[in-house]
């Protein structure tokens, strides 16, 4: 058993497969752009799907303080660098598999599209899907600077992000542990002026600098940690009112596109309102169909796009004729449900045929 499985909080487990459940729906949505178009227009929920990303960047600070930071705290020297290499592998060994694996899936796609749709088919002939993206995604370095011209599996940009943080992780920790107030208030002002800096000068939360995003979001988790571990107990008593009250704040701010802010806001009290597994929600999360889709997020996230593009490349063609014999709402509802479907069936195979047995060969592998 690792250490993460030995301290899952089910809650958060859950909850990381609801958000990236609706990620897919914020990109599966305009499966008829029409359609997609009349869905926006009544409500921003889906359209503001790129927030949930964010919610990922809170809970990976959180979940990585939970499980290794008081192990990479307390050490000091050969023990202290043990610790922070046991940690360094056990990420690279979580992400990289199915990272690697889904390039190379979407760089087969792309190309596939050569010979059977020569119009479209860019694959190492632009600069966005050339050689030299191919070896910045290798390198987990192609979302560091910017998000223009993203290409291949375009939602691994969150995880060339979070390998950033990964890095940073070890070094941030004495800094919150520092004796002196001021060392301790540094992440915490750095946070928020990235968030300042965010809201006073874009429209959205994705319009920021992508490791600025990452890190302003991993910070917090790591904030809402020790504000958890702080508060001793004592959040349990109003921890069921405070999980309704964020889940009631972010679906309703979504939904009339009210202030971002206060939608990362509900999200950093639902992470730590759920944290002692008690509550509403939290039971609510604790039902086995979540925990499984919790299971399942990594490679929910990680494989939607080769349906998405599979889709814009080939898909008119499989539904083209049933748009003249269906009306559009039940055409377009059959298109997400089969995207959304097929994307749980490839994750569920990638999970098991490549997540797992992949992470225990690299471990073993890098340990030698």
């Amino acid at each position: 058993m690792s250490a993460a499985d030995a301290q899952l909080i089910r809650a958060h487990h859950a909850l990381r497969g609801v958000a990236a459940l609706l990620v897919l729906l914020f990109h599966f949505r305009d499966a008829t752009l029409s359609i997609g178009d009349a869905v926006d227009a009544r409500t921003a929920f889906f359209s503001t799907g790129f927030i949930w990303v964010d919610f990922f960047f809170m809970l990976s600070g959180f979940i990585l303080s939970h499980v290794y930071g008081a192990a990479l705290a307390a050490g000091q020297g050969v023990a202290q660098r043990e610790a922070v290499w046991r940690f360094y592998l056990a990420r690279l060994a979580r992400i990289y598999p199915l990272h690697l694996a889904t390039l190379l899936g979407m760089i087969a796609l792309e190309l596939s599209a050569r010979a059977f749709r020569p119009e479209i088919a860019d694959a190492f002939t632009s600069e966005h899907k050339d050689a030299w993206s191919v070896v910045k995604h290798l390198t987990l370095t192609h979302a560091w600077w910017t998000m223009d011209g993203l290409a291949w599996n375009v939602p691994s940009w969150s995880i060339s992000t979070e390998a950033f943080a990964y890095l940073l992780f070890p070094l941030l920790l004495p800094l919150l542990h520092h004796r002196s107030w001021a060392v301790r208030a540094l992440l915490p002002v750095l946070a928020l002026a990235i968030y300042a800096h965010t809201f006073m000068n874009f429209p959205d939360v994705e319009d920021q600098q992508p490791l600025l995003r990452c890190v302003a979001g991993f910070i917090t988790g790591m904030l809402v940690y020790l504000a958890w571990r702080a508060q001793g107990g004592l959040l349990g008593r109003v921890a069921g009112g405070v999980q309704v009250a964020a889940v009631v704040v972010a679906v309703t701010s979504l939904h009339w596109g009210w202030s971002q802010a206060l939608v990362l806001l509900a999200f950093a009290a639902l992470i730590i309102a759920t944290a002692d597994d008690r509550g509403p929600i939290a039971r609510l999360l604790a039902w086995g169909p979540l925990l499984w889709l919790g299971t399942l997020s990594y490679s929910l996230y990680m494989t939607h796009w080769i349906f998405y593009r599979a889709y814009w490349m080939y898909g008119d063609r499989v539904f083209s004729g049933l748009a003249s014999q269906y009306s559009p709402a039940n055409v377009y509802a059959l298109k997400v449900i089969s995207l959304v479907a097929l994307t749980v069936l490839l994750s569920y195979l990638t999970y098991r045929l490549i997540e797992l047995p992949g992470r225990t060969y690299l471990k073993r592998w890098l340990a030698r």
